[in-house]
């Protein structure tokens, strides 16, 4: 895949294929597929439902058409058949060059061998303020990114996003295991020595597309270590699966130094140069690729236990009108450069001075539910005391009241009484008088 900083990528409009940036990165997506651990099956199955959503069967391989615009991009080329025209953003998020000086005469991949923290963007962008470039290499914090989007997915029980987002995260690894996109020999010792410069385009882009059925068999018999779970028994994060990346890139270039590349390219210049390079380099390129489906294997199954998709209902095949309208949305996985990211109290990666596009982090989530939870309580507790049955309470009547109207009460009855007996005596004597 072509990096903007020298080359401008015009050819796709007229049916190229770039072989490394469509071949490489499908065949690398696709194969990842078959790779995941048996220990997660509903994982397992989604991702081989959706294997020709991500990259592309071998037959299809074997004879590659150039894709046309607007038709639908198998996920792991999206970053280039996509995104290269809409998100220019991303542009430096496909590279980093792991063995360029800095001030102090340390590399990137000197740095990354002291300590894995330094896989850190203060420190990467302090790396890159000491030499003076702004075209700063980002591609492990890309992957980053995205696997932190990954695990909100995945607790979400959000299948179509999570498949879309690793689909496409398999892209930036399919970078990081093609040793020129490592290195500052990019295009060779002089960029501006145009027939040297194209050792870039005639290793990636012509050997690949002329040997790629070879490839095709050779991938996976390729001889490569296995690659270890990410956090063995624990809960990853988006800096492991950063870390992940990074010794992935470590193995690349000793395994297939860029210079061996360049000089082997310089040595052979005119014809034969491409059969020359692939007698050398075959053996070097397939275990490259087959490391690298490796690693996106384990960073998909390590997004996938950090949000406990497990726990979920099983996922299946997505159809690509959803898929593409996905990754079309600007929204949608955004890409910032290296300059304008740093991390939040989470250690997820954010952009600098606004708030960030992405939802509420896992860890963030999980640390509101007890507060979420008490609140739930004490509302339960509120409405149990509105609707129980109340108790039948004597009604009391005011204390000084009480006495008062017994005491007008006497006052009458005594007036009346006393009426009755005032007339009774009264006639008692009338009587007596006519007697």
């Amino acid at each position: 895949m072509p990096r903007a900083r020298f080359e401008l990528i015009g050819d796709w409009n007229a049916g190229h294929t770039e072989y490394w940036g469509e071949w490489g990165h499908v065949k690398i997506g696709a194969y990842a597929t078959g790779l995941i651990d048996a220990k997660l099956p509903k994982l397992a199955i989604m991702m081989d439902a959706n294997s020709d959503n991500i990259g592309l069967d071998d037959k299809l391989l074997a004879d590659l058409k150039p894709h046309q615009r607007g038709t639908f991009s198998p996920l792991a080329d999206v970053a280039d058949l996509v995104w290269r025209f809409t998100r220019h953003t991303d542009e430096s998020n496909h590279f980093a060059d792991m063995d360029k000086p800095g001030r102090d005469g340390k590399t990137l991949l000197d740095l990354c061998a002291e300590s894995m923290r330094n896989v850190d963007p203060k420190v990467w962008n302090d790396y890159y303020e000491g030499i003076g470039e702004d075209r700063r290499g980002a591609l492990p914090f890309r992957v980053w990114q995205i696997f932190d989007e990954m695990v909100e997915y995945a607790a979400a029980n959000k299948k179509l996003e999570f498949v879309c987002a690793a689909g496409i995260v398999a892209h930036y690894i399919g970078d990081a295991c093609q040793p020129l996109h490592i290195s500052q020999f990019h295009h060779g010792l002089d960029p501006n020595d145009k027939a040297h410069a194209k050792v870039h385009s005639v290793y990636e882009t012509t050997m690949i597309g002329r040997h790629g059925k070879d490839l095709i068999k050779m991938i996976p018999d390729a001889r490569t270590s296995d690659v270890a779970e990410i956090v063995l028994g624990g809960t990853p994060t988006g800096r492991d699966a950063a870390v992940a990346v990074v010794a992935l890139m470590q193995r690349t270039v000793k395994r297939l130094p860029p210079m061996t590349i360049v000089n082997l390219f310089n040595s052979h210049m005119g014809s034969g140069q491409v059969e020359a390079l692939w007698s050398k380099l075959k053996d070097a390129t397939a275990a490259c690729m087959q490391d690298g489906a490796k690693t996106l294997a384990r960073v998909w199954e390590a997004a996938w236990r950090a949000g406990a998709g497990e726990d979920r209902g099983q996922g299946g095949k997505f159809d690509q009108d959803s898929l593409s309208k996905l990754y079309n949305d600007p929204s949608f996985l955004p890409a910032f450069p290296l300059q304008q990211l740093t991390l939040d109290a989470d250690d997820h990666l954010v952009p600098i001075g606004g708030s960030s596009t992405r939802r509420r982090s896992a860890t963030t989530a999980r640390r509101a539910r007890p507060q979420a939870a008490k609140k739930t309580a004490k509302k339960a507790a509120r409405e149990t005391a509105r609707k129980a049955p109340k108790k039948a309470v004597a009604r009391k009547r005011p204390a000084a009241a009480a006495p008062v109207r017994r005491a007008a009460a006497s006052r009458k009855t005594a007036t009346k009484r006393g009426a009755a007996g005032k007339r009774s005596v009264g006639k008692t004597r009338k009587a007596a008088r006519k007697r």
